[in-house]
């Protein structure tokens, strides 16, 4: 089963981001959710979303691999400038599944970027184990751990992501998993200033073949969201119907609602109207 990362505007999606940084003065208070919000909200979640889904099939998960192509910056590894620290040296993957029985792998690393001397520095560690080794579907877990991309375009403009995440995949029947997981993205830009975008809850997949559960299934995407940026705090939950995966799409999911929702009544609903088509509302209203 050919799998793939469809996430390389995660980068562009990220800087987008900034657009509703503002400098301001003192803490940064919880805020209902705004129009704005809602918009930034979206389009990141979407992109976790679909991240989440690529993580959970066999081969669909190289812990560099995957956080380069989400960030946007795939193909600036290796390099002759990168050192990358593997534990052990050489990782066993038995059941051929592209999870390793337990690796954990630590990078620093440095290219030239741009025309300008500009340099892309990465450093953080990912550690992933396979729950069995001898079982292509047996569960996975992953850790995360400050996974930071930095482009500095020699210009003055430094802007960085730092990537955290734990993960934990339990397979409980044929079909059925289920999945914990934490994921915390940081943007920071020299112009701008941070947003910080944080997702964790305790979501189930279910394949629709015994046979081969992670080529096609549907998610429930419950949980909890934050949101931050320089001028406010957004508190959501989220509840999920349908959310139907596809390894056959290119944009990975093809059905089903997410809703988000603040503690003042509040909403933004995420809509898959089929494979590479969603609509997004707030409070009812198409944005």
């Amino acid at each position: 089963m050919k799998r793939r990362t469809t996430l390389p505007i995660l980068f562009a999606a990220m800087l987008g981001l900034a657009v509703l940084l503002s400098a301001c003065g003192g803490g940064v208070p919880t805020k209902p959710l705004t129009q704005a919000a809602a918009t930034q909200v979206a389009t990141t979640g979407m992109l976790g979303d679909q991240m989440v889904a690529n993580m959970i099939a066999p081969g669909g998960y190289s812990p560099l691999g995957m956080g380069l192509k989400a960030l946007g910056l795939q193909g600036i590894v290796p390099q002759a400038s990168c050192s990358v620290t593997t534990s052990p040296t050489t990782p066993v993957d038995n059941d051929g599944d592209g999870w390793y029985a337990t690796s954990t792998a630590t990078y620093n690393c440095t290219q030239a970027y741009g025309t300008s001397g500009g340099t892309i520095t990465i450093s953080g560690s990912m550690t992933e184990q396979d729950k069995n080794d001898n079982d292509p579907t047996s569960g996975t877990k992953a850790t995360i751990k400050d996974l930071t991309i930095k482009t500095d375009d020699g210009a003055g403009n430094v802007s960085s992501i730092v990537y955290n995440l734990s993960w934990d995949l339990t397979k409980q029947s044929s079909t059925n998993y289920a999945l914990a997981f934490d994921v915390k993205l940081q943007l920071d830009d020299s112009s701008s200033g941070t947003v910080v975008f944080e997702v964790k809850g305790n979501p189930t997949y279910t394949g629709d073949s015994a046979a081969d559960p992670f080529a096609a299934g549907t998610f429930t995407f419950d949980g909890s969201v934050v949101y931050q940026d320089s001028n406010a705090r957004y508190e959501l939950t989220r509840k999920s119907t349908g959310v139907h995966y596809s390894d056959s799409c290119s944009s990975v999911f093809d059905s089903g609602t997410v809703n988000y929702a603040d503690n003042q009544g509040d909403t933004m609903k995420i809509t898959y109207n089929g494979c590479g088509s969603e609509t997004i509302t707030y409070n009812g209203s198409p944005i």
